[in-house]
């Protein structure tokens, strides 16, 4: 699966801690990723792969890290979509990091913030 992700044009998921194998026909996907949105890029970078009529992810896991780094263009909301595909999450960063995040609506770039753990 690592060799597909690159030629897909995504070598940033074939560094991920991944891998597959095709048994009649069913893509079976394992290994853990460090957020819900390495997931998600995932199944779908291998919807189209030769020979595979369907998608088998339930051994492919989601560990969120410990900490996070701000980025460009983040917001709350994006990192918790980004790490636990669920942006309702965001106000648990915030009770998190209270002392970082003083104004949720103003996020230091660079700031390293503390991830709740998922569910």
């Amino acid at each position: 699966i690592l060799a597909y992700l690159k030629e897909a044009g995504r070598p940033d998921l074939a560094q991920l801690s991944v891998d597959a194998q095709i048994r009649d026909g069913e893509l079976i996907i394992y290994g853990v990723v460090p957020w819900a949105e390495h997931r998600r890029d995932i199944l779908e970078a291998t919807q189209n792969v030769p020979g595979v009529e369907r998608v088998n992810s339930v051994d492919l896991r989601v560990r969120v890290p410990e900490t996070y780094t701000v980025q460009t263009g983040d917001t709350l909301w994006i990192i918790a979509y980004r790490l636990y595909d669920d942006p309702a999450r965001w106000p648990e960063i915030v009770s998190y990091n209270q002392a970082l995040i003083p104004n949720p609506q103003s996020l230091r770039l660079g700031s390293t913030l503390q991830v709740p753990p998922a569910r």
